[in-house]
């Protein structure tokens, strides 16, 4: 893969803001209720009962509604307060790593010692996480890593944080910082294996080259 790596910040944070608004469409139309049985919520795997079925059903249908009505530099966020905890995990998430929607796939990584996480990080202000974002031949962003995207925030806060009966949290992690995530945009053509596939090549990648 011919790849450009360079550094910046804040792309990490609101890379799923880069999702193909035609891709988002073609994803939404595809989601059905129909095949959930159960629904995994911050470690708890939790039945989807009629009710519940119900439920997503209903914000399906309205987030879907909203989505197909999108134009060219619209942002599907203003969408979000349609959908809940139990719908991301239902249809964003892949797994107990990674996230997908439309052309965007994120999945948390964890440097393996801390000369790793010091190099993504280099060079920037200590209040920030740096970020190295990674181009083809022709100028497209095909992938970043960096700090997690708000979006695998909300679909994994419950792995995160623990909310009390009285209203306080608790962290799981005394830094959660250490996890970071890569991004990979324009792969809605890509198969599951393929992305995995990809992504431990762009890290391979990463790891024998220098980053400007």
């Amino acid at each position: 893969m011919d790849l450009k790596l360079e550094r910046g910040v804040g792309m990490s944070l609101y890379g799923h803001t880069y999702i193909n608004i035609n891709s988002l469409k073609r994803w939404v139309n595809s989601l059905s209720v129909d095949e959930i049985q159960s629904v995994d919520v911050g470690g708890y795997n939790l039945e989807i009962k009629d009710e519940t079925k119900e439920l997503l059903e209903l914000q399906l249908q309205g987030f879907s509604e909203c989505i197909n009505r999108m134009h060219e530099g619209d942002d599907w966020r203003k969408y979000e307060g349609i959908i809940s905890h139990a719908f991301y995990n239902a249809f964003i998430r892949l797994d107990n790593s990674s996230i997908r929607m439309g052309d965007f796939y994120e999945c948390l990584i964890e440097p393996s010692n801390l000369k790793t996480y010091k190099k993504i990080i280099k060079g920037f202000d200590y209040l920030d996480i740096g970020a190295i974002h990674m181009k083809d031949s022709a100028g497209n962003a095909v992938a970043s890593i960096g700090e997690k995207s708000d979006l695998i925030w909300e679909v994994f806060y419950g792995y995160f944080v623990n909310e009390n009966e009285d209203g306080s949290i608790d962290h799981v992690y005394s830094n959660h910082e250490k996890y970071l995530s890569i991004q990979l945009f324009n792969v809605e053509a890509l198969s599951k294996e393929e992305i995995v596939a990809r992504v431990d090549e762009i890290l391979l990648h990463v790891s024998m080259v220098s980053v400007q």
